[in-house]
């Protein structure tokens, strides 16, 4: 198909729920967190998602203060992460909160110290541009939609699917205080309230229509 008949259309956001956020500390607080790391992977447990690398790069992670927070409904493989959680030792460091929607979701995702989102593929995935709304960097596979983006523009660290030692490598980086990544937060707000509202998408389909015309 010749490129200039191909149009590319992000999915769009609602950006409105990030004008008025909730305060820091809510999700900390409820769930007995104060003064921990969290590590976020938000989404449905399942074996697309690459939730069971993720735990298996955590637990390599090093610092008692690091926590895995899991939150998303268990679509049958949440046996699977209990194997690897039991298998390493994990049981105090990893914790599961079932679906988060909500100001319960964006508390967590403010609370955060980094998303990790490891999935094996993924048209596009929105979870990672919400956590750079809510300030929180991120780690995305490569190989999926929203990863590719986030590479292209620098907005946050890819890696491999299943690279173990490249998630560690990056969680550990963020959580040290990475250099870079504040600036990657900032510059993926302002490529999110640019490219990524419903607005945006909205308008984009009308041009698409009207060139057609």
């Amino acid at each position: 198909v010749p490129e200039d008949k191909i149009t590319v259309i992000y999915n769009g956001m609602d950006l409105s729920p990030y004008e008025n956020l909730p305060e820091k500390n809510i999700f900390r607080q409820s769930r007995g967190l104060e003064g921990k790391k969290i590590i976020l992977f938000l989404g449905r447990i399942a074996a697309e998602k690459g939730v069971d690398f993720l735990v298996e790069a955590f637990s390599e992670v090093e610092g008692k203060n690091a926590i895995l927070v899991i939150a998303g409904n268990d679509m049958g493989f949440k046996a699977r992460l209990d194997e690897i959680i039991q298998k390493k030792s994990l049981d105090a460091r990893v914790v599961f909160t079932g679906f988060l929607g909500g100001q319960e979701k964006f508390s967590a995702l403010i609370d955060s110290d980094v998303l990790v989102y490891p999935s094996v593929e993924e048209i596009f995935g929105l979870v990672p541009f919400e956590a750079l709304m809510c300030g929180t960097p991120v780690i995305v596979t490569a190989g999926c939609g929203c990863g590719q983006i986030i590479n292209r523009e620098g907005i946050g660290y890819t890696v491999r699917y299943g690279d173990i030692g490249g998630v560690k490598e990056k969680i550990a980086e963020v959580l040290a205080g990475g250099s870079a990544t504040p600036a990657m937060v900032e510059k993926g707000r302002a490529f999110v309230r640019e490219n990524l509202s419903i607005e945006r998408a909205a308008a984009r389909h009308v041009e698409v229509y009207r060139s057609l015309l």
